[in-house]
């Protein structure tokens, strides 16, 4: 069983091509068309997760001053639902939970923002 050597002339065309200044300026942008729609995409979406958050805070008579460390805990909240799931999701957001408690903002109104706006529950097992 030998390993599959790739011959030199071919592993010299691959590299001249992946080092082609034209090549590359494709592929960039290919890229950057995709990445922009999904960059709006996105973008889009947190700025609708936001105006809900804004208008349950002004529900729950949350002064205006207080507004952007909520919104912070919603953007971290938002960015972590992107990534985990389930548990994780859950225990990793307590601790985001547990973080911002610690700057002054309250435990009730982050619970209803998580549940509310990203059904994320509370952990099986309580964050110590």
């Amino acid at each position: 069983m030998g390993q599959h050597v790739k011959p030199g002339n071919r592993r010299a065309r691959s590299y001249d091509l992946k080092t082609d200044p034209k090549h590359i300026a494709d592929i960039n942008t290919r890229q950057k068309r995709d990445m922009e729609v999904h960059h709006k995409a996105a973008q889009y979406q947190l700025a609708k997760t936001e105006t809900a958050a804004k208008l349950m805070l002004d529900a729950a008579g949350v002064y205006g001053v207080s507004y952007v460390s909520y919104l912070n805990f919603v953007r971290e909240c938002w960015k972590l639902e992107k990534r985990r799931s389930g548990e994780g999701l859950a225990r990793s957001a307590a601790v985001i939970q547990l973080k911002w408690h610690a700057r002054g903002l309250d435990n009730a109104i982050m619970s209803a923002l998580k549940f509310e706006l990203f059904s994320i529950a509370e952990p099986s097992v309580p964050i110590p």
